[in-house]
């Protein structure tokens, strides 16, 4: 993908007559600007799907994916999946029945990537401008950004397993399921100590797992030709936990830290104890003095 901007920027109009269809009538034109983007993903794609007699349900993926924007060593990764299923309620000892009329086991596991990062963060990059100096504008280039060949794709792998349920021609019908999702090399535009001569820099900052339960339960009580009435419930659990960062030192973010242990954006800051009234505040005014 490539992304160009340009822009083009003068003051003091006289009046706005031109709009900006005449940036020469202004008498304080500034400094154009110009920047090119480009960054590319190339990926492979793969899928084997089996159905026996729709009662067992095999899908197998797997995908490699490339991208430009992270280090030389690490712009590909493999992210396979694969989800079973069980569908009893089409076995001869339910397929009769009159009260189960859906039985559904089924479990997955699968990866995925994420690379939305903004483009060239894993090389170093330089910012330039001009200045008056002694009377003439001057050029200049500094460096904007620290390289970073390490930079690689954030990968996630879930786990779920999941039971659907239906009786009564589906007229109630449960779905439960379990998960648990870790987040490993998570990408994080992360602050870096002042000494460096940055503020902050894309890198892999550490693993953060979620985990949790999901139930829906579906019901139709009432479906005629004069009144319907269908009610739908659903509860959903999740734990948000950082399991570990690279380094192990907490990462702040404004009123916001990562930590090991907590959940991501834990919110930190001064406990408040409380006031004292005039004759508290004597007393533990004396009582310093004493120790």
């Amino acid at each position: 993908m490539d992304e160009f901007k340009s822009k083009a920027e003068t003051r003091g109009f006289a009046d706005d007559f031109y709009g900006f269809n005449n940036l020469g009538a202004g008498s304080n034109p500034q400094t154009p600007t110009s920047s090119k983007i480009a960054y590319g993903l190339n990926s492979y794609f793969g899928r084997v799907n089996y159905n026996h007699q729709n009662k067992y349900l095999v899908t197998l993926t797997g995908r490699a994916d490339g991208s430009s924007k992270f280090g030389p060593e690490n712009q590909f990764a493999f992210f396979p999946s694969a989800a079973l299923a069980w569908r009893a309620s089409n076995e001869d000892f339910l397929s009769q029945s009159e009260t189960i009329s859906n039985l559904k086991l089924r479990a997955s596991y699968g990866a995925t990537g994420n690379s939305e990062i903004p483009a060239y963060r894993a090389l170093a990059g330089l910012e330039s401008g001009t200045v008056i100096f002694a009377g003439d504008r001057a050029s200049y280039s500094i460096p904007q950004r620290m390289a970073n060949s390490d930079l690689k794709w954030e990968k996630t792998n879930q786990l779920d397993a999941g039971l659907e349920i239906g009786f009564l021609n589906n007229r109630i019908a449960l779905e439960v399921d379990v998960y648990r999702k870790l987040t490993t090399d998570m990408l994080l535009n992360a602050p870096v100590p002042s000494t460096s001569g940055f503020s902050n820099v894309f890198r892999n900052v550490g693993s953060m797992e979620n985990k949790g339960i999901e139930i829906t339960l579906n019901t139709t009580n009432i479906d005629n030709e004069v009144f319907g009435w269908d009610s739908n419930f659903n509860i959903s659990i999740n734990k948000n936990e950082v399991v570990s960062l690279t380094g192990g030192s907490d990462i702040f973010l404004g009123s916001t830290l990562i930590r090991e242990g907590e959940p991501v954006g834990t919110f930190f800051g001064y406990i408040d104890e409380g006031t004292w009234n005039t004759d508290e505040a004597a007393q533990a005014a004396i009582y310093d003095r004493l120790w």
